[in-house]
Formats: structure tokens, sequence, C-alpha cells
């Protein structure tokens, strides 16, 4: 083989690579984006002072407060990256030993907004969900006065 021919199969060679590589990171670059999911099973009551560090990271405090809720702690939690179409599951169990799902869908992660759909089955409660980078949705569920659980879910990009 001439070092002329020699030369041009290089040549072909390299740019066959260069453009496949290109195309792999300009692929990597449009992929959807993970959506960090955080789940906390808070368990409020209306007596006591003491806050979990958790539910106050979560910024939830004030809000329980509002509901006349002065204690808090959580009970179970978990974090997850999901795929955009995907979702992720919790089970978490009540006082009366029942387990109860949550199930977290993302529908769609924008560049500021994420969209979500929640889902607790035992109740028959699903909702579409829409936050900002960070925002919390949270859900009381039915429970006595004087203690319930509530479930937050806070997606960020």
């Amino acid at each position: 083989m001439s070092p002329a021919l020699r030369v041009k199969k290089l040549w072909f060679a390299l740019a066959a690579t260069t453009m496949a590589l290109l195309l792999l990171s300009v692929g990597q670059a449009y992929a959807a984006p993970k959506v960090s999911v955080d789940i906390a099973v808070i368990e409020a009551s209306r007596t006591g002072t003491k806050v979990d560090p958790r539910v106050s990271a979560l910024k939830l405090h004030k809000k329980l407060a509002q509901y006349g809720f002065t204690s808090a702690k959580v009970m179970d939690e978990l974090s997850a990256k999901v795929d955009l179409g995907s979702s992720v599951s919790l089970e978490f169990m009540q006082k009366n030993g029942k387990g109860r799902m949550l199930q977290v869908k993302v529908l769609e992660a924008a560049k500021a907004l994420v969209r979500l759909q929640v889902t607790v089955p035992d109740i028959k409660f699903s909702t579409k969900t829409e936050h900002k980078n960070g925002g919390t949705f949270m859900l009381a569920l039915p429970g006595r006065q004087a203690k319930r659980l509530f479930l937050a879910v806070n997606p960020k990009l």
C-alpha cells in the first residue's frame, strides 16, 4: 500500500471517529434530565414543641404550625433520581401496621419547572402538581386530629 493511500485511510478513520464522538456528545447534551425526588413521611402532633431538623430543612414547620401542629418528626424518607416518564414509590407504615404506597411520576422537567403525578392508591388520591425547581408538595393523610401523617415531595433538577 502506498504511503499516500495509507494517509488517506488514516485520515478517513480519524474523521469517522471524530464524527461519532461528536454525535455521541450532542446526543448526551439533549438527553432528558434526571429529576432528584426527595420524599418524607412526617408525623406532626399538636402536643410538644420538638421539630425534626429535616422538617425544618424542608421549610415545612411553619406550614404545619399554621394548622396547629407544634411538633414534627420524619418517620421515613427516600431520595431518588428519576428519569422523565418514570416513577418512584415509597411504602410507609401507619401506626396500625398497615402499609400505604406513595407513587411519584415525573411528567415533565424544564429549566425551572417540574411536573409530577402524585398518587396514593389506598385513599384513591391522585393529582398532577407543578413545581418551581425545589418547591415542595405536602399532603395531609386522613387521621386523628391530635396527630397526623403528612407526605412531602420535593423535586429538584
